[in-house]
């Protein structure tokens, strides 16, 4: 009993069929959806379907003089315990741009918490000159706290011993520090 259907994909995302990212606050009263492919908005509504809305759409670029950026959201976006905030990495050739963003769950203060180049810098000591490849999605999963003081970043592309490159990395961001964890 009680089946509400929350979303449909012809009225808040892509009509391909492609499963979409969810999460749900610790109360369940709160839930975040956005679809893995098309548009790469995220939407957000109360948990029986009630107040949808469509909380970002474009992106501040970090370089002033480009035009603002469509998000490219390929790992699911995490929302707090509380329901109050959204985490998610947007995906992006620009090393400035590919990173981890955050909003309010009302659509405001949209920022972007640190880019790609900030925990190359602070967690490996790398300066990218070896990085060659030249695609988006540098860091490739990741996963937050209760209240976010703490992320955690998976990426492929930080050798701590030779021959590391392919077995991945994982990183903590808490509190303004970078942390290397292996």
């Amino acid at each position: 009993t009680g089946l509400t259907q929350i979303y449909s994909f012809p009225t808040t995302g892509t009509t391909l069929v492609y499963t979409p990212h969810i999460d749900i606050d610790a109360k369940g009263e709160r839930i975040i959806w956005c679809d893995w492919v098309g548009e790469g908005e995220i939407f957000t509504s109360n948990s029986d379907g009630s107040v949808q809305n469509k909380i970002i759409t474009l992106l501040p670029n970090p370089n002033p003089i480009l035009a603002d950026m469509k998000p490219n959201i390929k790992s699911p976006p995490r929302l707090t315990a509380d329901g109050g905030e959204v985490y998610f990495i947007h995906n992006h050739p620009d090393t400035y741009a590919d990173g981890i963003w955050s909003v309010r769950t009302n659509g405001t203060n949209l920022k972007q918490v640190f880019n790609f180049v900030e925990l190359a810098k602070k967690a490996f000591d790398n300066d990218l000159s070896d990085l060659t490849e030249a695609w988006s999605g540098y860091i490739d999963k990741f996963d937050i706290s209760a209240n976010a003081d703490k992320i955690y970043v998976g990426t492929q592309f930080f050798k701590i011993r030779n021959g590391d490159i392919d077995r991945g990395n994982l990183s903590v961001y808490a509190n303004g520090t970078y942390y290397r964890l292996g």
